[in-house]
């Protein structure tokens, strides 16, 4: 079974990777958000991974320090930055791949001190993150698109996206930031 087969045949895990790691990047700076790169993992990583039943780490964003670092300080602009990703998959796509928004949760817990406990106290944190997000990634559509638009560049193309590249496709902060700010 192909990767694409076991995340998700209509858009590929490539678009839903591709998206969600956009979706983070391009609200990190719209949020003013520092970070070092965005990167996505080669898709035969990633298979790997999921045929050992690991934990599966295809792409991410790098963040200079530990999450309590800049989450701690704007919890609520951190929510943001870390719900983008699947709401980035679930505005472009229609929908996120399941699981996907769990580890980005997590990092938000862990940076801002929230345990699983604090659920029901969490909710309407939450809500509001979500709406913001949502509106951002609607408003800035264009952008987010450009980010994912540079990703997709970097691919070679033979035809099968997962096993175009062996080594992460990296994003610098300063390409993603050019890409936010340009002008159609």
């Amino acid at each position: 079974m192909s990767l694409d087969q076991m995340t998700c045949p209509e858009h590929g895990w490539f678009g839903h990777f591709g998206i969600h790691e956009a979706g983070h990047a391009t609200a990190a700076i719209l949020l003013d958000f520092k970070f070092v790169e965005v990167s996505i993992n080669p898709g035969h990583d990633v298979y790997r991974q999921m045929m050992l039943g690991e934990e599966v780490v295809g792409a991410g964003v790098l963040m200079p320090g530990e999450p309590v670092e800049w989450v701690a300080p704007r919890p609520e602009d951190a929510l943001v930055y870390l719900l983008a990703g699947s709401l980035a998959e679930a505005e472009l796509c229609g929908h996120y791949l399941p699981g996907g928004y769990e580890g980005d949760l997590k990092i938000w817990r862990l940076g801002s001190g929230r345990s699983e406990a604090q659920t029901d106290e969490v909710r309407p944190v939450l809500r509001e993150g979500i709406e913001r997000a949502q509106t951002l990634l609607s408003e800035n559509r264009s952008a987010l698109l450009r980010v994912y638009g540079m990703m997709v560049q970097r691919v070679p193309n033979d035809g099968r996206m997962h096993t175009g590249f062996d080594e992460p496709l990296l994003l610098s902060h300063d390409e993603v930031h050019s890409a936010v700010i340009a002008k159609p």
